[in-house]
């Protein structure tokens, strides 16, 4: 009798850890996304914020300005309504820029938005892809199946329920913390192909399960932390329409300006590389004209590259440094623009937590000119 009781609570055991587990995948995806963000550069936060970015620019510059960028996402949740998953609301921001002339006098406005064309980056439930959501699938099998050969192993008829309470509290502390090294000894026990099935993952990735538990390591850890990694490192293209009203000649400008980043090489763990491709187009008025008039027409393209040189213990960008050279030609009427090229770097340091110290050097190497400016710049999250 004790013992049908013993299998009866071991199945029912079983057959609620898959349940359970089934439906933590969504909050799973939902720590996938968090860890996309945290192993996302400053470079592609840049480029369209997570939440909410703000900024001083160019503090040592006579152009010196403060930007604001925020999602809808952000301005919905501020509003204090409920959290909305809405994409567009996720993957617009709004942005506001006030920049100060000579002796910080107010010179001009800009308001326009970013939105992006292509973004990556970002995943949803219903947007993940098969692999990766079939892995997670299978991981939380495999846990399960684990967690019940390990109790046929260590538990007896003669069990205490005070046993098996300590058991549980001992195995969702390690599934919180992603750390089995507590249970080392007893994986090493489980016959894994006999106990334990595949579900039809390839040798290879259930044999590097079956290490991974056997180290103590949680492979159901890992395989989400692989997946943000790859994530982060999509393609992300963007682009930004804006509107500036400039105060000094009394009109408005029209700056319309579009962004794309990929990673290019590595796992976090070996500070990948990152390209960036940035072209632009602004209108404004020619100043050495009296009338109202938008013959000063720049075009900009830009391509570089950005690297992390250092990350803290949880591969996290904590200095990146980026390379990029830089075209600007004169589209309109204005015949005393000259064709601008420079070489130009930019190096970010984490001063502490979300903050972030940029500084820029361009060099033009048709007038032997060094220029160089730094901002400082804060990501917050959700």
């Amino acid at each position: 009798m004790k013992t049908k009781l013993y299998l009866t609570i071991i199945v029912l055991l079983f057959f609620n850890s898959i349940k359970a587990q089934n439906e933590n995948i969504s909050p799973e995806i939902n720590k996938i996304n968090k860890l996309v963000n945290n192993y996302k550069t400053d470079n592609t936060k840049e480029i369209l914020t997570t939440f909410l970015r703000t900024a001083l620019n160019n503090i040592s510059a006579e152009d010196k300005s403060f930007s604001l960028n925020t999602t809808l996402y952000a301005i919905d949740s501020l509003l204090g309504h409920p959290k909305n998953n809405n994409r567009f609301l996720k993957q617009t921001s709004l942005d506001l820029k006030l920049s100060l002339g000579d002796n910080s006098k107010f010179s001009d406005f800009n308001a326009g938005f970013t939105t992006s064309i292509i973004n990556k980056k970002d995943l949803k439930d219903k947007y993940l892809e098969k692999d990766d959501r079939l892995l997670l699938e299978k991981n939380t099998l495999v846990q399960a199946d684990v967690k019940k050969a390990l109790i046929k192993l260590k538990f007896s008829d003669t069990t205490t329920k005070e046993e098996l309470d300590q058991f549980h509290t001992a195995w969702r502390k390690a599934e919180s913390e992603g750390d089995f090294t507590e249970f080392i000894e007893d994986f090493n026990e489980i016959d894994f192909n006999k106990n334990v099935p595949n579900y039809g993952l390839s040798d290879g990735v259930y044999e590097s399960i079956v290490n991974n538990y056997k180290k103590g390591k949680d492979p159901f850890r890992i395989a989400f932390n692989e997946i943000a990694e790859r994530y982060s490192r999509k393609l992300l293209w963007t682009i930004s329409p804006a509107f500036e009203y400039d105060s000094e000649n009394n009109q408005p400008n029209y700056l319309v300006t579009t962004k794309l980043t990929k990673g290019i090489s590595g796992s976090v763990e070996r500070k990948p590389w990152e390209l960036e491709v940035y072209a632009s187009f602004r209108i404004s008025k020619d100043t050495v004209r009296i009338d109202r008039n938008y013959d000063n027409q720049i075009g900009l393209i830009s391509l570089g590259v950005n690297k992390i040189l250092l990350e803290n213990e949880k591969q996290e960008p904590k200095m990146e440094f980026k390379f990029f050279t830089q075209l600007e030609h004169q589209f309109g009427n204005n015949e005393e623009f000259n064709n601008i090229f420079t070489l130009n770097s930019t190096l970010r340091i984490n001063l502490f937590k979300s903050v972030w110290l940029p500084i820029t050097v361009k060099y033009d190497p048709d007038n032997g000119n060094f220029f160089g400016f730094f901002s400082i710049a804060a990501n917050l999250s959700d």
